[in-house]
């Protein structure tokens, strides 16, 4: 079966919109598998924040949400998104339709 869905994982995240600006929109997401807390930066923010506030999206759609909400001199190349997408996944932080 293909993976066609993503979403966040409510356990992992929690966006504090003033906090997020405060910290320049680095923020850290909590792996409940093992209770690691794993630092993210301002890219991976925003994606989480993509999936956060569109759940569901395919990997393509994502993507292509992403590189509409970052200006082009901080456009990210497809290979960097899905490599974030699959750390998060592992690390439970991201979860699939598939479970």
């Amino acid at each position: 079966m293909t993976i066609s869905s993503y979403f966040v994982n409510t356990l992992s995240v929690i966006f504090i919109p003033e906090k997020d600006r405060e910290n320049n929109f680095s923020t850290i997401v909590f792996n409940p598998e093992t209770e690691n807390i794993l630092k993210v930066n301002r890219f991976g923010y925003v994606v989480l924040k993509v999936l956060d506030t569109a759940p569901g999206l395919s990997l393509a759609r994502l993507k292509t949400t992403i590189n509409q909400k970052m200006d082009s001199s901080e456009q990210l190349s497809e290979n960097h998104i899905e490599k974030f997408v699959e750390t998060m996944v592992k690390e439970h932080v991201i979860v699939t339709d598939n479970g």
